[in-house]
């Protein structure tokens, strides 16, 4: 097998490979494909290396990857879709939005990760609620501030084992364990 040809199945599975300044292999990848690809690295490595010119690296073929010439052509529509979305919610402007997505469509690894973020973030704001959502929350208007409430707690405040603000606020952001949808607040 032509040591190129070894590359592009290795890629295949998932590895990256990239000559260091010191004239070692550098493979990152699965565990899998390490495993599997390990032995015929170890013994091709001169070949691999001679293969690989200095500023070249070999990256996973995903599938809007050109793999012979390891550039990005294009996101998959829904996936650009929600990086768009996430970043338009974080406040990026029009401008850094269409950079960040020309970075994904040139670097899979970038496009992988702010796909992945996307998602962690859109469900962590998920299970995040409001104290005036809660149907443990009472609004207080003695209280000063617009501050309420928490029938949980003897003291009022929410519960310690909720994050966010150490007050009821009626549109405080929090994950509570205790939290239940007051009827006519949320669907």
């Amino acid at each position: 097998m032509m040591p190129q040809t070894l590359i592009q199945d290795a890629t295949r599975d998932g590895l990256t490979m990239a000559p260091t300044d010191k004239g070692t292999l550098r493979v990152h990848g699965p565990k899998a494909a390490l495993a599997k690809w390990a032995p015929i690295l170890k013994e091709r490595k001169a070949e691999i290396l001679e293969a690989l010119s200095p500023s070249q690296t070999v990256t996973v073929a995903v599938p809007w990857m050109d793999a012979d010439s390891v550039t990005v052509t294009e996101l998959p529509p829904e996936d650009e879709a929600t990086i768009r979305a996430w970043l338009a919610s974080l406040g990026e402007t029009a401008a850094a939005i269409e950079q960040d997505i020309e970075t994904a469509r040139r670097f899979p690894d970038t496009a992988a990760w702010l796909l992945a973020r996307a998602h962690i973030d859109v469900g962590a704001r998920a299970m995040l609620h409001t104290c005036g959502e809660c149907q443990h929350f009472t609004h207080d208007p003695e209280g000063g501030g617009g501050i309420g409430t928490c029938a949980i707690t003897k003291a009022g405040h929410p519960p310690k084992d909720a994050s966010g603000y150490p007050l009821c606020y009626p549109c405080a952001q929090r994950r509570c364990p205790n939290f239940e949808a007051a009827k006519g607040k949320l669907a």
